[in-house]
């Protein structure tokens, strides 16, 4: 049960607005020369976005506000590392810090909650299969739903819904591997600019990228055989779009670049 305090913490952070391009350079000009208030601004701007993110590990395992408190933590130490040198925004920055030790905190206190190996990779699959049903439909589907899209038994769908992600899918191998803030916020906005780019996509090569480079998350690619069993056509067919949709994609980004060369010059 979360108690009043918090509660009321929650319906403070609507006290704090959001920060302007503007207002977020100034105080990261003033942060990187050590002035505490620009630090506070910074960290007090982006409180709601602590939550939003500390809302995905909700379980009856880690009380919330904890989570909160350490995603928190995480959002100080980006405060006084953010850089504008970095050319990304400082969300997306403190996006890393704020994931990492969540992460790390979440880890230790549900490292004694283990599920067989055989669960693990099952779960993972729906979880693919539901992200698969979420971008073809524009919703999240039912167990019953997702069953019929998928296959697999409602009661698997059912159990893979009330498992917190972070039990079956968070190891001490994966928080080490994000250890490096900086590195990852870079790649977090590379992979934001590619998502902008499947925006010209047809429907269907928008899908086929989407999952062959595993928009989703950093673990494997969906293959041109599974694809190609959702749209209902060959593998051979899959692989046409596929490089048909980079073709596509590449040629409008180089588009864009010369666009914006020829509007700077």
């Amino acid at each position: 049960m979360i108690e009043k305090s918090f509660l009321q913490y929650l319906a403070d952070l609507k006290k704090f607005e959001l920060l302007s391009i503007e207002q977020e350079r100034e105080f990261a000009l003033k942060a990187r020369s050590g002035d505490p208030a620009a630090i506070q601004a910074l960290v007090q701007g982006n409180l709601r976005l602590v939550v939003s993110i500390a809302k995905k590990f909700k379980s009856s395992i880690v009380p919330f506000e904890d989570i909160v408190q350490e995603g928190n933590l995480g959002l100080v130490i980006a405060a006084n590392k953010y850089d504008l040198s970095f050319g990304i925004r400082f969300a997306s920055y403190a996006y890393t810090w704020i994931m990492q030790y969540i992460l790390r905190y979440f880890y230790s206190k549900t490292s004694l909650v283990r599920l067989p190996v055989r669960k693990t990779v099952l779960f993972q699959k729906i979880r693919k299969a539901c992200s698969m049903y979420s971008f073809l439909h524009g919703k999240n589907p039912s167990p019953q739903e997702l069953s019929e899209f998928s296959s697999f038994a409602v009661d698997d769908i059912r159990e893979c819904f009330d498992t917190p992600l972070s039990v079956c899918e968070i190891s001490e191998g994966q928080v080490a591997s994000r250890s490096n803030p900086e590195e990852e916020a870079i790649r977090l906005l590379e992979k934001q600019q590619a998502w902008s780019l499947l925006n010209i996509l047809p429907v269907k090569e928008r899908y086929i990228v989407y999952h062959r480079f595993n928009f989703e998350s950093d673990d494997g690619v969906t293959s041109l055989r599974e694809i190609g069993k959702v749209l209902g056509v060959s593998a051979e067919t899959v692989r046409r779009l596929e490089t048909k949709a980079l073709d596509r994609m590449k040629a409008f980004a180089c588009d864009l670049e010369s666009n914006t060369i020829l509007h700077t010059a």
